[in-house]
């Protein structure tokens, strides 16, 4: 029980070193806008905190399964089990809305405008610069990205959950849940979330932040040097 909330804690801490990072760059440099920078400040403090918060009900929801174990109380009804929920979708939902702040950072380095409705979906097409530029330099992202989004929109819609666990130690394995019918055809018709996704969220969106750090310290770099070039032919 615990050994799983510490994973989760450990991939969160690697994330926030990396956007406390990014945050000092982007503080350091006008080749992004404020605006831009602010959002991707202001979304990476809000994933953390959803993920703080997810480990907290996952303990909270492991403690009660426990006790529902011991009991043997098939009517027990736990309010922690629904919080746990509500804990998944919102590290889904903040995750997806920070790869978004990151994609505006990146298409402000190449000078392109960034409104308010910049979203990596959209910058995920073929033959765009960005999609080519994540392909070289962080191959398995697109593929990441398009599974997180796509659970996200099903939980966005209503998806119904069922929380799976063991019961031999009690333990919480993950939540199984059906996408709700609509009218529109979907890829994906039931999933299966745990801790384990979760990980693999917080470690792609770190290895995003130090990618986007990474250009954006290279990007100041040259535009320093080609200011300081001009300086020198006046």
């Amino acid at each position: 029980m615990l050994a799983d909330a510490n994973r989760v804690s450990a991939t969160r801490s690697a994330f926030h070193e990396a956007k406390h990072h990014l945050v000092y760059s982007l503080g350091r440099t006008s080749v992004v806008p404020r605006y831009v920078g602010d959002r991707a400040d202001t979304t990476g403090d809000d994933a953390l905190s959803a993920a703080e918060a997810l480990v907290q009900e996952y303990l909270h929801a492991e403690t009660a399964f426990a006790a529902f174990v011991a009991s043997e109380d098939a009517m027990l009804i736990f309010p922690e089990a629904r919080r746990l929920e509500t804990a998944f979708k919102s590290v889904h939902m903040w995750l997806r809305a920070y790869q978004d702040a990151l994609c505006g950072v990146l298409l402000a380095l190449r000078g392109e405008k960034v409104g308010a409705y910049t979203s990596m979906s959209k910058a995920l097409k073929p033959s765009k610069p960005l999609t080519e530029f994540l392909a070289e330099q962080l191959p398995d992202y697109e593929e990441w990205f398009r599974r997180w989004r796509a659970r996200r929109d099903e939980m966005k819609l209503g998806a119904s959950f069922r929380t799976v666990i063991d019961t031999d130690p009690p333990r919480i394995r993950g939540l199984s849940f059906v996408f709700p019918p609509r009218a529109t055809s979907t890829e994906v018709e039931e999933g299966f979330v745990t801790l384990d996704d979760v990980i693999a969220g917080l470690d792609m969106s770190t290895r995003l932040t130090e990618l986007v750090r990474s250009t954006l310290e290279s990007e100041a770099k040259a535009a320093a040097a080609s200011s300081a070039r001009r300086s020198d032919l006046r």
